[in-house]
């Protein structure tokens, strides 16, 4: 018999009435995980994934992998005598709830002996710096170890308010307070300033204010590509930056969030921190050659790679990686008969879709971001004048669930498909909004450029470019703007590492000697020819009478696909979706693929304790949550 009474399991989505004690053990049950059992395959429906201690309060899930540890019911109540909810960013229904920490008992801040000679002699860290980040101490639970375990606190701060805690044990186990905001280490100090440091851990920054820097803050994650810490901060904190110093760790995951925090914040602005060979961060560089040694190394930083020059030794890291372990793969459509003719999508390239009016070419295009953003986990940015965003929202939705919008009970969206939808549309998409006489080249690709930095798109879609004001003069007749601005947004695909979709219209296109329709081709882009020229994909799509045919008539790089090869498809018009299929010797689709089911899953929406920001307040830019009102 389960004891419930000390534990909430209702409140964590936890069943016990499926609970089942584990043969041979004590205090030890399996039952159905909250986060992963609901969207699993039938098959596997009865399969209990989930394990809980109920000693400790420890679950993990055998399937998803998802660990957490529940408070106990008398915990609970403490907790909500001394927490307060806030809310961050967002509008209406989609505003995310964070929770404030417990104030920081004062006697936390009474650092032992043996602790402070650890953070002083250890760390070399000065104890005015210790005391001025109110650095504390306190016996916190571990997961890895399972029990409490004396712990370094790190209080994170925003202006006054504590906004997180982390901990950290002698064997470097990290955990933090539960549903807390994740921002980054010391943002007060970025406030204001003309420069900012930017480490990779909490130790990193402490060592720099030590050197005597007064502008420095780390990720709250450690070495970690995702970046959304900064979402909510970029207009206020980071915008003016004239300098900012990349110090993230000299191996290959503080390479990689060093590349990722250079995109995000341009280049121009961004400076590389290199350490002495002997050391692989700032703290080490501060232990080991003093504090001036540190300080030295921000002033010898060099600035991020220019453009327009580059030399072997620029690109010979990234020369020796694909030696050792080849390319890295393309994104891959998850259509089956696309993938099997090896085509994936890359990002620093510009793809660009034509077709006929009234083809289904945006629609497929649309079908194609969006299976590219869930297989790879990354946003989009939409700039379609064509469509309404209500309009764009509620195709989107449809393709996302299988489903038709609405709450009819045959093909309409549950409330839980609705909600889902919802939230990853607030999470993954952003729509530009630039009215009919602002849509010059220049200003879509600023707001562009916002998107990237504000919110880390990885897929820009442009939808169509007939939109776009043609900017002729004297220096430039139509053709020859066209090969410009088609140029100019595929040099801003490279510059911004964007996968960009450029959906372009044909020509009016002459019929075969017989009257029937053939197919548009690369040639049939209405303009310049540099459009298949400068294009790294060009794909056709032609809408027949009973299938869509999607033809690839370029691929620039070999290992993402090549020319030649083309793809059935049947498109849903409750779903919007396109299935693949076969066609047979009259034309008919055969060995149609119906895929119906939602492409949604928690993991998808909300990660556990995640920390998905929303921001519209960058000027031109629509977030779902800004019409939320008008169709969820």
């Amino acid at each position: 018999m389960i004891e419930t009474g000390k534990y909430d399991y209702e409140g964590y989505g936890i069943n016990v009435d499926s609970a089942r004690e584990i043969p041979g053990t004590v205090n030890k049950f399996t039952t159905f995980c909250p986060r992963c059992h609901a969207d699993r395959k039938p098959s596997h429906q009865k399969k209990r994934e989930l394990t809980v201690w109920p000693d400790s309060g420890y679950c993990k899930c055998n399937h998803c992998g998802e660990t957490w540890r529940m408070d106990t019911r008398e915990w609970q109540e403490k907790k909500s005598e001394r927490k307060e909810i806030v809310k961050k960013k967002g509008n209406g229904n989609n505003m995310r709830t964070y929770e404030l920490p417990a104030p920081i008992a004062e006697e936390t801040l009474q650092i032992e002996p043996k602790l402070m000679g650890y953070l002083t002699k250890t760390r070399g860290l000065s104890e005015s710096v210790i005391k001025g980040m109110r650095i504390g101490q306190e016996m916190h639970y571990i997961c890895e170890t399972k029990t409490k375990e004396p712990c370094v606190v790190f209080n994170y701060f925003e202006n006054d308010t504590l906004v997180l805690q982390k901990f950290r044990d002698e064997n470097k186990h990290f955990a933090s307070t539960t549903n807390c905001e994740q921002i980054p280490y010391n943002i007060n100090s970025a406030l204001g300033k003309e420069c900012v440091i930017v480490t990779e851990g909490e130790f990193d920054t402490l060592a720099f204010l030590t050197a005597g820097a007064d502008s420095v803050v780390s990720l709250p994650n450690g070495a970690n590509k995702n970046l959304e810490c900064f979402n909510r901060f970029y207009d206020s904190h980071f915008a003016d930056k004239k300098k900012v110093y990349v110090a993230t760790d000299m191996d290959t995951p503080g390479e990689e969030a060093a590349q990722e925090i250079i995109r995000r914040f341009g280049p121009e602005v961004c400076y590389r921190v290199r350490f002495a060979e002997d050391c692989k961060d700032a703290n080490e560089q501060l232990v080991k050659h003093g504090a001036e040694s540190l300080m030295d190394c921000i002033a010898n930083a060099q600035p991020a790679p220019i453009t327009d020059i580059v030399g072997v030794e620029d690109i010979e890291q990234q020369l020796d990686e694909i030696y050792q372990n080849g390319f890295t793969p393309g994104i891959q459509t998850g259509w089956h008969n696309l993938d099997v003719t090896r085509l994936s999508f890359a990002t620093k390239q510009l793809a660009i879709i034509t077709g006929r009016s009234n083809d289904g070419k945006s629609e497929w295009t649309d079908e194609l971001a969006m299976r590219l953003a869930i297989n790879a986990k990354c946003k989009i940015g939409y700039w379609s004048p064509e469509n309404v965003q209500i309009d764009h929202a509620i195709k989107i939705v449809e393709k996302l669930t299988g489903r038709r919008y609405g709450n009819e009970k045959v093909d309409g969206l549950s409330t839980e498909q609705q909600t889902f939808a919802k939230q990853w549309l607030s999470k993954n998409v952003k729509w530009i909004n630039l009215p009919y006489d602002k849509l010059k080249l220049d200003n879509i690709l600023d707001k562009g450029r916002s998107l990237v930095r504000a919110f880390g798109i990885r897929i820009l879609v442009l939808d169509p470019y007939n939109f776009i004001l043609k900017e002729t003069d004297k220096y430039h007749n139509e053709n020859s703007w066209d090969s410009y601005a088609v140029g100019r947004i595929r040099q801003f695909a490279i510059d911004n590492d964007l996968i960009v979709f450029l959906v372009a219209h044909p020509r009016k296109v002459e019929m075969k000697v017989d009257g029937q329709k053939r197919r548009i081709t690369i040639e049939d882009i209405a303009g310049t020819a540099d459009f298949g020229n400068k294009a790294d994909y060009v794909l056709c799509v032609d809408r027949g009478e009973k299938v869509v045919t999607v033809y690839i008539d370029k691929v620039r790089r070999k290992q993402n696909g090549s020319k030649g090869k083309k793809a059935t498809f049947v498109y849903d018009i409750i779903s919007g979706r396109y299935f693949p299929c076969e066609i047979d010797e009259k034309g008919n689709p055969i060995k149609t693929n119906y895929d119906t089911k939602s492409w949604l899953t928690c993991d998808d929406i909300i990660p556990f304790n995640g920390n998905a920001e929303t921001n519209s307040e960058v000027k031109g830019i629509v977030c779902q949550e800004d019409f939320s009102d008008t169709i969820f």
